[in-house]
């Protein structure tokens, strides 16, 4: 429990990511949802102004449902995609980080056994 707290106060780890799973459902049952009540609300109000009508908004209503679905849950998954491909760059840097910080101790060892001055990097 109390490494638990470390990692969410000390920001080195991601939570987002195990997190993103979760979220892209719960938007997937949001636009199902929202996909089912356009269905039902342009049915409702079809069926209001007669048999004739509410048949042919309940067929629109079917029609607009699907497009909802369809647009809303690839955009959903869009969405989420970006976040992960976000979050994966974000640790493919610290690897970086991490190697370069390993090659440079390695090298100032290397340096000292041989003798050598430590060299000034152009980054430091």
């Amino acid at each position: 429990m109390n490494n638990i707290l470390k990692e969410l106060f000390k920001f080195d780890t991601m939570v987002t990511p195990k997190v993103i799973t979760v979220v892209y459902l719960l938007l997937l049952l949001l636009v199902a949802f929202g996909a089912l009540g356009t269905m039902v609300i342009m049915a409702a109000g079809g069926f209001a102004f007669g048999f004739v009508s509410g048949i042919a908004a309940s067929l629109a209503g079917l029609i607009v449902a699907v497009l909802i679905i369809a647009i809303g849950g690839l955009s959903v998954r869009m969405y989420c995609e970006l976040l992960i491909v976000l979050f994966k760059m974000n640790e493919a840097l610290q690897e970086i980080r991490r190697k370069k910080a390993e090659q440079e101790q390695k090298r100032q060892e290397l340096e000292q056994k041989l003798g050598k001055p430590p060299s000034a990097t152009a980054d430091s």
